[in-house]
């Protein structure tokens, strides 16, 4: 997959993706930051209740960045597989065809790290052809 420019243009999307998230993160973090400093700084005399406020406020923002972490997650990962599948399915269409036009049953995928029978037709180049590489 890594040889098809698809997959070079789905990689560069998801990473400015990642990039403008990780910005906003970033952003959130450092407004939280300053929100516990204005905190900690508080005068010891400070009424109760606008301590608890100001407990309550940090609180919140701590969930809403670790929830707002979490759909980021997510997106890129929904990102990531909407990107991706075009391309799984391009590669599986042209080794399919490659597979059927020479005859062969079984398509071992040597990149795993687990070669099931080393004397094996190696079709990349095939493959490599079909999809236009």
């Amino acid at each position: 997959l890594q040889i098809m420019p698809e997959y070079a243009a789905a990689q560069l999307n998801l990473e400015e993706r990642s990039k403008q998230y990780q910005a906003e993160i970033t952003s959130q973090e450092q407004q939280l930051q300053e929100k516990y400093t204005a905190y900690q700084s508080l005068d010891p005399n400070t009424p109760a209740a606008i301590i608890q406020s100001r407990e309550a406020e940090l609180n919140q923002m701590q969930q809403g960045l670790q929830e707002f972490a979490l759909f980021v997650q997510n997106e890129l990962e929904k990102e990531q597989n909407k990107l991706m599948k075009p391309i799984y399915d391009k590669a599986k269409a042209a080794i399919e065809k490659v597979s059927k036009d020479n005859g062969y049953t079984y398509i071992f995928d040597a990149s795993t790290g687990i070669l099931l029978f080393e004397n094996g037709d190696d079709i990349m180049g095939l493959v490599k052809t079909e999809l236009g590489l």
